[in-house]
């Protein structure tokens, strides 16, 4: 492994950059986790009040799960976007492409399409828009489309809003990718 360490930025301070960027990606991975059960609990909680329930029509509160799902799935997105970006700072900045560090194995595993697919395709979906399409398709079957329309309507518009939002942070992901794949190809 060659040392390619810049010389005009001393070692001590790419060493507390580093540790200051970890850090925030430990936040943010917190945080990220926080929203995930934040999501599950809500969705978990307002379906379990519904079939508890002995009012006539409890299935009002369903209509509050793609407003909880969709805007904690896309402040999750949020922070899974700015994780890329952090950690393809540390990678292209501070170790300098370096052979054999975690960044490149990380890297490496993320440009596989089952691995992306699987660890994060999947569960996002799984999380956000399982409690979103559930909530909607049990709302519809009770007829709440049609008794409260508007709620109705901005809950899919937001499940759909997520969706496009999910997306683009995997075109974003695979474009910065393919930009670095390009930059190590023509150093």
């Amino acid at each position: 492994m060659q040392n390619r360490t810049s010389t005009s930025i001393p070692i001590e301070l790419q060493v507390a950059a580093f540790t200051a960027l970890r850090e925030e990606i430990s936040r943010r991975s917190n945080a990220q986790l926080q929203l995930m059960t934040i999501s599950l609990l809500s969705f978990s909680t307002l379906a379990g009040l519904i079939l508890s329930s002995e009012q006539k029509h409890p299935y009002e509160l369903l209509l509050l799960v793609p407003l909880i799902s969709s805007a904690t799935g896309l402040l999750w997105l949020d922070h899974d976007r700015r994780i890329r970006e952090i950690g393809d700072y540390i990678y292209d900045k501070i170790f300098k492409k370096e052979e054999g560090t975690f960044e490149e194995r990380a890297d490496e595993l993320e440009n596989k399409w089952l691995t992306r697919s699987l660890g994060f395709l999947a569960p996002t979906m799984l999380l956000f828009d399982g409690p979103t399409i559930a909530a909607l398709s049990w709302a519809h079957k009770e007829g709440l489309h049609t008794a409260l329309p508007v709620f109705w309507w901005i809950g899919l518009i937001l499940g759909i809003f997520y969706t496009l939002g999910l997306g683009v942070v995997l075109w974003l992901n695979a474009r910065a990718r393919a930009h670095s794949l390009k930059e190590t190809a023509l150093n």
